[in-house]
This record gives structure tokens, sequence and C-alpha cells, in this order.
């Protein structure tokens, strides 16, 4: 199967992404102009790339530092120390993965917010707009490892989850002082407990942040890499840390429909069990460069 090349830039964001045909309409209709070969340069930040294989849309993170964690007084203890973190640039999802790019690689959608509307209190109205286009949940970090796996089977070997320290620079919209992704006003950019109606959405509805990343505080937890150490910051490297050497628990990022603003800050941490499946959990991939 032929590949796209990393310098094959989408013209615009996809509306619709992974949904059947029309995510295959928004590929650019003029010939790509891939980078040499020879070229490591990254791309010009906010390059958007989509994958032949999904529809999925991802967005270039130019390389930085930025001080990680919070010394707000409404921090966790694992928020802290704040501590300087260098990354490599990146490329990480524009939008969570959502049951439209699930469902082209995995033999069923275990949403539990499927195509008929639920919340806490069990099914109510259809649900407006195209299921494709909700964010995947229910789904454990193992499960997204089997999708990461079929996915680099039939690409690149490139897709990834993103690290802890590269999913909280990509939420502050490449490291700067914000709350939630994208500001502090959390109703225009985020669904939690006080706006959602006690559910997922539509992938991005509400305002992205400085990246141009939809979703990142709030709707779903996001799977990362990354074993959950509550100590992890104070020994952590300073260039690309990998994350603690083993633990219990995978770390989940971002908050969802369901919880209070202080749950879907930028720097807010939590983990669950690897194989845990909970409709308040979903993911994000990244892909490695070059």
């Amino acid at each position: 199967m032929s590949q796209c090349s990393e310098g094959e830039v989408a013209q615009q964001a996809c509306p619709a992404v992974g949904v059947g045909p029309s995510a295959e309409s928004c590929l650019p209709e003029q010939e790509s102009n891939p980078l040499p070969a020879d070229a490591a340069r990254e791309p010009p930040a906010g390059t958007l790339w989509q994958c032949p294989i999904t529809g999925m849309v991802f967005v270039w993170v130019p390389g930085g530092s930025f001080l990680m964690g919070s010394h707000q007084s409404d921090a966790s203890s694992d928020e802290r120390p704040v501590h300087k973190v260098t990354l490599n640039g990146f490329w990480i999802g524009k939008y969570p993965l959502t049951q439209g790019e699930w469902i082209k690689l995995m033999p069923n959608n275990t949403a539990y917010f499927p195509e008929e509307q639920r919340s806490l209190f069990g099914f109510g109205k259809r649900r407006p707009g195209n299921w494709a286009q909700y964010p995947m949940e229910n789904i454990s970090w193992v499960d997204v490892r089997h999708y990461l796996a079929e996915l680099n089977a039939r690409g690149d070997g490139k897709y990834r989850m993103p690290t802890e320290a590269e999913w909280e620079y990509a939420c502050r919209s490449g490291g700067k002082n914000e709350k939630y992704s994208g500001g502090d006003d959390i109703d225009r950019v985020a669904w939690y407990k006080d706006n959602s109606d006690n559910t997922t959405h539509p992938v991005g509805q509400k305002d992205p942040n400085g990246l141009g990343l939809h979703d990142m505080s709030g709707n779903l937890w996001e799977w990362v890499a990354d074993w959950y150490d509550e100590n992890y910051y104070a020994k952590s490297p300073a260039e690309n840390p990998p994350g603690a050497a083993w633990g219990f628990n995978r770390v989940v990022r971002g908050g969802c429909w369901g919880v209070l603003p202080a749950l879907v800050r930028c720097s807010f941490r939590s983990y669950d069990d690897k194989n845990y499946r909970y409709y308040a959990v979903g993911a994000r991939l990244a892909r490695s460069f070059p």
C-alpha cells in the first residue's frame, strides 16, 4: 500500500474526520509536495497531515521547552515539582480518536455512547449528527495498543500514543501557561460536568487551542503511553522524558464530560489499569518524526 509522505500537507482540516468517503474527500486535490529525501528539517508549525488509512488528521507540534506541572493552589501533589522539559517535534491528532476511525480497523464498535443517546441514566433520544464523529470510548490502554498494531501493520510503523510530556505540551498550545487547553474560559474549550448533558459530543465542536487541537480538555480522558508514578516529576529527565520504567497503572489525561473543572486542567494527572474500559476514556494518537 502506498504511504503518505510526511510532507503531504492537507490544505484544510477535515470537517468530518473518519466518516467514510467524506474523510477521503478532504485530502488535497493538488499534487503533494514532499520534503526532499535528504532533508531532516521539521515541517512548519501547524502543518496538517492526513492518514490515507483512517482519514485521521494530525497537526505538527514543533519541538521546544516548557514548564511541566503546576504550582497553583488547586494542583495535586503529583503535579509537582514544576520542572523544565525539552521535547523534539512530533505529530499529534487534531481530534481524539473517533468511532468512525476505530471501526475502520477494528471488528467491533464497543463504545458505550453509540448511535443511540445514552447518559448515566440509560438510553434517551437519538444522538444528533453522525455517530462516526463521536469520540471512541470504552477502550482500554491495551485496546489502543491493538489498534496501533493494526494501523502500523498497514502503515509505516510511526503511529503511537503520545508520552505524558508530549500530551501536556500539546495541550498547553506548545507549552504556554494555560489553565485549560486553549485558555481560561472552560466553556469555550471543553465539555465537562456543567455543560455536557452527561454525554460525549462530536469532536471539534469546542474551540481549538493555539495549535489547532480540539477536545484536549474535557469530552474524554485520553490514554497516554506512560506508566503512572506520582513522584515521577521529581526524577524526570529534562529531555524527552519517556515516563516511569514500570508501574501498576497507565496515565490518562484531559478530564471528561462528567468531571468538575479542576480535573480538565492541562496539568491534571490521573490513571487507570491498562485493561480498564470505561465510557469516559478514549485516546488521541501521535506520530513520530521523521
